[in-house]
């Protein structure tokens, strides 16, 4: 099994500052209420209902943590974060679904690489708490953006 490509450096929170996070969801007001619970943790929040578009912001943020919906029309939230995990393997991914599916959970962890499965539940501050805890985990790329991918 090939090793992922993990640089070693100080975490988000040693250095004190938090990763972007980019939230893709084909609700607009999913992602309103999204940016809302994680605002006051101070989280710079980017969000768009378009897989293109969070490609775009992935390519000029420094984005740390991409949170994708599973049920999207024509591109569910596995396959993104898999394209996600290729592009930048630095990232911190998480899907985000309202339906458990066994089978779209199987595939997030075997070919996303996910690092948290979530639901839809709205409970605002296991979400901030969830988040914050990934956070913690990401590891800037030396605090220069991802690279575009070629």
């Amino acid at each position: 099994m090939p090793r992922e490509d993990r640089r070693v450096g100080p975490s988000a929170s040693e250095t004190g500052s938090k990763p972007a996070v980019l939230l893709l969801d084909d609700d607009e007001r999913d992602l309103i209420l999204l940016e809302q619970i994680l605002r006051p943790d101070g989280f710079q929040v980017l969000k768009t209902t378009d897989p293109t578009r969070a490609f775009e912001l992935l390519a000029s943020h420094p984005v740390g943590i991409v949170i994708s919906d599973q049920n999207m029309p024509g591109l569910t939230g596995v396959e993104f974060l898999r394209q996600v995990r290729k592009l930048y393997p630095d990232v911190i991914r998480v899907l985000f679904t309202s339906s458990y599916d066994p089978k779209a959970t199987a595939d997030a962890v075997n070919e996303a690489a996910i690092h948290k499965f979530m639901m839809k539940d709205w409970n605002g501050e296991r979400l901030r708490t969830e988040v914050r805890e990934v956070s913690r985990r990401y590891r800037p790329n030396n605090g220069t953006l991802p690279t575009s991918p070629k």
